[in-house]
């Protein structure tokens, strides 16, 4: 007993200060290289990454052993990381991530999109970028706005569905990139995202949606806590990570001592929905089930 009891007292020294530690992110290897880079060099840690989408890491995540956890999941929101909520030991916010509408210029021309309800216009058919709530993090955020602020949430999907000719793309991703080619005049997705795409093309601007905006928190969340994961969620939130983070990420900062970069200003006088996270939990599968059967209903119509 004593002998078993001394062999647990040092794997469990040996992880509490273990120098490395497994994250699995949803972020962009743009936005990961330089904070990654930054932290190895200021602490005495070592970073393993998998990067993957938000829904596709849950679902692994949920999948495997405990033993078998990263010790960090590292992006999506708190509403697309609940699933994990059971063995997540500490969550932080990291930045404040809106839902924006994504729009090219070029090929728009004289159509009105100001918000969710000008997406039925029948000259946007088939031109509508939307990606797979199961999958991406941003989708369901859009479901999750939809349902907060239409008055015939169901009824509105039901139609944008069919006005998008049933695309069902595989990602967020996916959704900037159609609109960038031009393939899509509009796509449903994020503020990060979308800031990222029009410093690229100046033929791109951003919506935000005068129906309501939903603007949820992306966050750090701690599956094994040992002293790098300290580490590493304590330089995440610290001033100078997050003033980076604002100026050269474009990412809205969840300290009050940073003020929001030229870039973010659009928000400020925004419409945010609070929405009731107890809510959104319990209903998450029931949501995502309703929208694949609208989706089989209007391919089965279409047909």
């Amino acid at each position: 007993t004593v002998k078993k009891l001394i062999i647990f007292f040092i794997i469990v020294i040996q992880y509490a200060y273990s120098n490395s530690i497994k994250v699995y992110s949803s972020h962009s290897i743009e936005t990961l290289y330089p904070l990654i880079k930054e932290f190895e060099s200021n602490y005495n840690c070592k970073v393993e990454v998998e990067i993957g989408g938000t829904g596709e890491l849950v679902t692994k995540v949920l999948k495997q052993q405990k033993q078998d956890y990263p010790d960090i999941f590292f992006g999506g929101t708190t509403l697309s990381v609940a699933p994990l909520n059971h063995i997540i030991k500490e969550s932080y916010s990291f930045s404040i991530i809106p839902n924006v509408l994504l729009v090219n210029k070029n090929i728009k021309k004289d159509i009105v999109i100001e918000g969710y309800n000008d997406l039925l216009n029948p000259r946007l058919k088939g031109r509508i970028a939307y990606s797979n709530p199961k999958v991406s993090s941003s989708s369901f955020e859009h479901l999750v706005n939809i349902l907060c602020v239409m008055d015939e949430p169901w009824n509105f999907i039901k139609k944008l569905l069919k006005n998008t000719d049933n695309i069902y793309l595989e990602s967020s991703q996916d959704v900037v990139e159609k609109v960038v080619n031009g393939k899509s005049i509009v796509g449903l997705t994020h503020e990060v995202a979308a800031i990222k795409a029009m410093e690229k093309n100046s033929s791109l601007e951003i919506v935000y949606m005068k129906e309501g905006v939903l603007a949820e928190s992306d966050g750090v969340y701690v599956l094994n806590k040992n002293s790098c994961t300290e580490a590493f969620t304590k330089f995440l939130s610290s001033y100078d990570t997050q003033l980076f983070s604002n100026i050269s990420l474009n990412r809205r900062s969840v300290r009050d001592d940073i003020f929001f970069s030229r870039k973010l200003n659009t928000l400020k006088h925004r419409v945010f929905i609070d929405p009731n996270q107890f809510e959104i939990e319990k209903n998450r599968t029931l949501w995502i089930e309703n929208f694949d059967n609208l989706l089989k209903e209007n391919n089965h119509v279409s047909k």
